[in-house]
């Protein structure tokens, strides 16, 4: 199957730099979130994204969309987590707001969890409002010590 790159716009330098990006955080992302411990890969907590302004919205929404593409034709089978902890690092290294949320649910009483990105509360990287089913969890626990928990 061939998937085209996103279309409708000319290629700039920005766009080059997040598919470069891409080609070294897909593997990574795979790799430690099959080998590492959450604390390693988890990003840090962030404030609220209060404030933010379109023109940052526009852009985020525009770097998921050649993260998603660079994933079509990387030939790792990927979950929402890997494509979410990829976009969401390569939004912080552009300094675009992000947050990662991963969310939990029991549909039929079998455990299910969720991942996806978002930039002033709106999701970037989620279709069909899939997040919508899903408890977001807070991310705190990934910046305290084991010893505290």
């Amino acid at each position: 199957m061939t998937t085209n790159w996103p279309r409708g716009r000319t290629w700039h330098e920005a766009d080059w730099g997040v598919l470069a990006r891409c080609l070294w955080l897909i593997p990574a992302a795979e790799l430690a979130v099959r080998w590492l411990p959450p604390r390693h890969w988890l990003p840090p907590t962030t404030a609220g994204q209060a404030g933010v302004d379109a023109a940052a919205g526009a852009r985020a929404a525009e770097v998921a969309r050649w993260v998603e593409a660079a994933y079509r034709r990387s030939p790792f089978a990927s979950s929402c987590l890997t494509r979410s902890l990829v976009l969401d690092r390569v939004l912080r290294a552009r300094r675009l707001p992000s947050r990662l949320r991963i969310g939990v649910s029991k549909p039929g009483g079998a455990f299910a969890a969720h991942a996806w990105v978002e930039c002033a509360g709106a999701p970037l990287n989620d279709r069909d409002a899939l997040h919508r089913h899903f408890a977001p969890l807070d991310n705190f626990l990934a910046e305290r010590p084991l010893e505290s928990r």
